[in-house]
C-alpha cells in the first residue's frame, strides 16, 4: 500500500468506528429513556428478556468497537513507523508525532473501558429507575 492509501484507510476505519460508537450510544439512550418511563410497569420476565436482548446487542457492539479501535491503533503505529523513514510524506499525520504514539497506545483499552462501563451503567440505571419509580407510586 502507498502512504496515501494507508492514511486514507486510517480515516475510513476511524469513521466506521465512530459510526459504530454512535449507533451503540443511540441504543443505550433508547434503553435508558424507555426504562425511565416503563421499567417499573414491566413484569420481571419481560424486563429480563429486554435486558438479555440488550446484553446480546451490547456484546456485539463491544466486540466490534474494540476491534475497530484495534485496527486504528495498528494503522496508526504503521503510520508512525513509516513517517520516520526518509522521504516519507506522513509527517503531517497525528500518529507520526510522539504524543500521537502515546494516544494510540491507550486508545483501544480506553474505548473498551468506555463501552463496557456504558453497558454496566445502563443495566444499573434500568434497575435503579425500576426501583425508584416503583417506590414513588
Amino acid at each position: 500500500m502507498t502512504e496515501q492509501q494507508i492514511a486514507t484507510l486510517f480515516f475510513e476505519v476511524l469513521s466506521v468506528a465512530n459510526a459504530s460508537m454512535m449507533s451503540y450510544v443511540t441504543i443505550v439512550f433508547a434503553v435508558i429513556g424507555s426504562s425511565y418511563f416503563i421499567a417499573h410497569k414491566l413484569p420481571k420476565r419481560m424486563l429480563a428478556l429486554i435486558m438479555i436482548l440488550f446484553s446480546m446487542i451490547s456484546v456485539g457492539y463491544i466486540m466490534e468497537i474494540t476491534n475497530e479501535y484495534g485496527d486504528i491503533v495498528r494503522l496508526g503505529m504503521l503510520i508512525n513507523e513509516l513517517s520516520t523513514r526518509e522521504g516519507s510524506s506522513l509527517h503531517w499525520h497525528g500518529a507520526s508525532f510522539k504524543e500521537g504514539r502515546f494516544a494510540l497506545s491507550i486508545m483501544q483499552p480506553l474505548m473498551s473501558f468506555i463501552v463496557i462501563s456504558t453497558y454496566a451503567g445502563t443495566i444499573w440505571f434500568v434497575f435503579l429507575a425500576r426501583r425508584l419509580n416503583k417506590n414513588s407510586k
